[in-house]
């Protein structure tokens, strides 16, 4: 019975997350076309967001987790509200 209350645990976890994995990608998109538009390298704009630069790379990526203290550090460094960077891109950027 231990097992499945873990199984259980386990699932609530994952739905509990911080952001759904469509929110996180959407967040590096932008996040990496603002940088990109700045002419900002990964490097120089980790030290600017103090963050570093291998998170940076996830970010841009998707593949991290986003919590509110990050996002805000990332956004302020882009100089951007951290709704901005939950917005879907537009077609035409």
């Amino acid at each position: 019975m231990a097992g499945s209350k873990n199984k259980r645990t386990n699932a609530k976890l994952q739905v509990m997350g911080p952001f759904p994995l469509e929110e996180c990608v959407t967040f590096g998109v932008n996040v990496q076309r603002l940088r990109e538009e700045q002419g900002l390298s990964i490097s120089k704009f980790g030290k600017m967001a103090n963050v570093s630069r291998p998170t940076i790379y996830k970010i841009e990526r998707g593949e991290s987790d986003l919590q509110l203290s990050m996002m805000v550090k990332v956004a302020k460094a882009l100089g951007v509200d951290v709704t901005d960077l939950l917005e879907p891109p537009k077609d035409d950027q």
